[in-house]
């Protein structure tokens, strides 16, 4: 199979896996966000919030290591993931006890640390699953992330479901999503077993610690970016009178911008392969890789920005109630930080096949800082308002500093160039939507896919080569579903 084919095989694999779990997620939280109202719903986002800040610690960044590593010597697959799942367990009983630590250090109430406990369970088996994604990644052969994906997902919603039509709490919810985790786990370890190679622990001494030593990039860039993304709602806890329902606002209005990254993360997981072993063959190949990435990221994200804030009004109470109005204008705010977040992920792709992940480290420590700084002015006096702003001011300072790096050691993108065409269509497109703005919202959304794809196409932005790729591989599609 060529590398164009296989490429978008996986794509529609991890494209389907994620949308089927965006789905479930998104409707999910909408429900759960309306059962439980603004100050159960921040308890319930503040304990998988907290918990991520400690992720680290399971991770150490093995898995972006072992993305590559696979990738390049499918034979030691075993060896890379039985020892990185033991390094795992052991390391997560670091984590219990650090979380349960700096949860009582910090004073919150006994009903938050329990809440803090099982969601730190949860998250241990997701990280527990993660080398054997890896290794689906390393092999092209994403069915076996995206199946499993599908089913927890599934199982998630109808057990969180379950618990709301009993009328019970966070913690029964917790629980649900745990019980949901370890089964989905268990799902990838078959698929692992039976489709990659026969499970069996290979511990190595010298070997793991060879992995941590090798990971220590990729894990403080990613620890960085792990607080950068989850310490606003830890800041905002200490720092805002009313917390919960506070961090009810903040996670209604984040949680819909971020529904759209499983995207970049589908795309990331086909490609990344592909461009690991690009960088080592045929450097021209990663250049095209890039251009692409960059390029219709923006293509997507910035009529879904200028379409987000015309319409916020309207989304915020038609998913979550009146009762979380004041998230409308952080929704605004927020958005525009998903333009920036999609390009995180093709600047990390392209970065990390070059064996520059040092540079990824240092954009993510500026971004950390940067961060907590305007947290710490802008809290205060905006709340989660200015959690918002520094969310997006942050991304900016990823973007800046790896589109630098990128442009130096690989291609430079003219952006100029590059945006002139999406942002005259998403202009004329939010214009439209907004003297549009009293009639139905799914039919405003429509309308505006409408006028943007077909100014798109009007200005050519899309190359005939890339439509002749599509349109080839759907009449393949249609050619199997017809034989």
């Amino acid at each position: 199979m060529g590398a164009i084919k296989r490429i978008a095989k996986n794509t529609i694999y991890m494209f389907t896996g994620n949308i089927v779990k965006k789905l479930f997620t998104l409707v999910l939280t909408l429900i759960v966000a309306r059962y439980l109202g603004a100050a159960n719903f921040g308890k319930l986002s503040f304990a998988l919030g907290f918990v991520v800040l400690f992720s680290i610690l399971t991770d150490f960044g093995a898995k972006i290591l072992i993305n590559r590593e696979i990738a390049r010597n499918k034979d030691k697959v075993n060896k890379y993931v039985s020892n990185v799942i033991i390094l795992k367990v052991f390391l997560s009983i670091v984590m219990i006890l650090v979380v349960g630590a700096a949860a009582n250090i910090l004073s919150y109430p006994s009903e938050t640390i329990f809440l803090v406990y099982i969601a730190a369970f949860i998250f241990i088996f997701q990280s527990l699953g993660e080398p054997l994604n890896s290794a689906f990644r390393g092999f092209e052969v994403l069915q076996y992330s995206a199946l499993p994906m599908i089913g927890q997902s599934l199982l998630k919603f109808l057990l969180a479901i379950g618990v709301v039509i009993l009328g019970l709490g966070v913690k029964e919810l917790l629980f649900a999503y745990l019980i949901a985790e370890i089964l989905g786990f268990l799902m990838m370890l078959f698929y692992y077993h039976t489709k990659i190679h026969k499970f069996c622990l290979e511990w190595d001494y010298k070997f793991s610690k060879g992995i941590i030593k090798a990971s220590i990039p990729f894990g403080v860039a990613a620890l960085m970016m792990t607080l950068y993304d989850k310490i606003d709602i830890t800041m905002l806890s200490k720092m805002v009178s009313n917390p919960d329902a506070v961090i009810g606002w903040y996670s209604a209005a984040i949680t819909l911008p971020y529904v759209f990254e499983f995207i970049p993360i589908s795309i990331m997981s086909a490609v990344y392969s592909y461009a690991s072993v690009s960088y080592l063959k045929d450097i021209s190949k990663l250049k095209i890789v890039y251009e692409k990435l960059i390029s219709y990221f923006f293509y997507f994200t910035i009529p879904l920005c200028v379409g987000t804030v015309v319409l916020a009004n309207k989304i915020i109470h038609l998913l979550y109630g009146n009762e979380y109005a004041p998230a409308i204008f952080a929704l605004q705010i927020l958005i525009w930080a998903v333009l920036l977040k999609f390009q995180m992920y093709a600047f990390g792709i392209v970065l990390d096949s070059m064996n520059k992940e040092m540079l990824t480290m240092k954009a993510a420590i500026a971004s950390l800082v940067a961060n907590v700084g305007l947290n710490l002015i802008l809290i205060p006096k905006y709340g989660f308002i200015g959690a918002s702003i520094a969310t997006v001011a942050s991304e900016m300072i990823y973007f800046v500093i790896c589109y630098a790096a990128v442009s130096v050691y690989l291609e430079r993108v003219p952006l100029i160039k590059l945006l002139y065409k999406p942002v005259f269509a998403s202009i004329i497109m939010g214009v439209s939507v907004y003297y549009l703005n009293f009639i139905n919202l799914f039919i405003a959304i429509f309308l505006a896919m409408i006028i943007y794809i077909s100014l798109m196409f009007i200005l050519r932005a899309f190359p005939k080569k890339d439509i002749g790729y599509v349109v080839a591989y759907m009449k393949g599609i249609s050619n199997k579903f017809k034989s």
